[in-house]
């Protein structure tokens, strides 16, 4: 029932850390609202809207849902804000069991895998409107995960506050032995042209085109130690890089044909 907290929405896209988080709230909590902010020193702003309400904005930063711990979620700092003033329980439930834990330790599902690394989660996309809740959640995990307990258990913290949980889509981890002869020539052809032996081989939770065949990886075209702004403002790529890696892919190309 709505009890100060009309409406709560954040997020466009599941595989993208939202940077932006706006609710509707009776107007006596703007000057807590403010505070709050001032407080905590966060970015955000109040519209006055009819009937004594105000919608409030906070800022958070993007990222890219396989490393959401380099974003900030606007949607954790608002319930962080919320939790306080109501006993909705969508809020209450993204506070007690998600917020700012991309790795599922409130729950134990932090699972990690030697090559893999660890689970990933990120709360992307979250609808409360006119009693009307949508909350949707991406899990990048790795071999070792347990899905039938994740979802036992994910399903039984959200019952304890009358919400339903279900998977909607599940694609099963893709993982490639490094020391297979496509990811060694793979890397021997990246070695001969930038000269570096210390960057290992690594996976990432991203999803790629390569899960369709089992026998293939993601390989480049960024490169160590440079800027990754992938699913962020001014995403680029560098003009350098694209030609080096044009090289190293026409390298790889011929020494897997021969």
């Amino acid at each position: 029932t709505c009890d100060g907290v009309y409406q709560f929405c954040f997020g466009e896209r599941t595989n993208v850390v939202p940077d932006k988080a706006t609710a509707v709230i009776d107007g006596k909590f703007k000057e807590r609202f403010y505070k709050f902010l001032q407080d905590n020193d966060y970015s955000g702003s109040v519209k006055e809207l009819d009937n004594g309400t105000i919608e409030v904005t906070v800022n958070g930063k993007s990222a890219h849902a396989m490393e959401p711990e380099k974003g900030l979620n606007a949607g954790f700092v608002l319930v962080e804000f919320l939790h306080k003033i109501t006993n909705n329980k969508l809020v209450h439930f993204i506070h007690k069991y998600l917020s700012f834990d991309t790795r599922l330790t409130k729950t134990n599902l932090n699972y990690t895998h030697e090559v893999m690394g660890d689970l990933t989660c990120n709360v992307g996309v979250c609808r409360y409107e006119n009693e009307e809740v949508k909350l949707l959640l991406n899990f990048r995990y790795p071999l070792n995960t347990d899905v039938e307990k994740m979802t036992r258990v994910l399903s039984e913290k959200a019952q304890e506050f009358g919400l339903t949980y279900k998977v909607i889509s599940d694609s099963k981890p893709h993982y490639v032995d490094p020391e297979s002869e496509l990811v060694r020539t793979l890397h021997q052809a990246y070695i001969k042209y930038t000269n570096d032996t210390e960057t290992p081989i690594m996976t990432i939770g991203g999803g790629t085109y390569a899960r369709s065949f089992k026998n293939a990886v993601a390989f480049g075209p960024e490169f160590p130690n440079k800027e990754a702004l992938i699913h962020q403002p001014n995403e680029y790529a560098i003009l350098e890089d694209l030609f080096l890696a044009t090289a190293i892919y026409a390298e790889a190309i011929y020494n897997l044909t021969r």
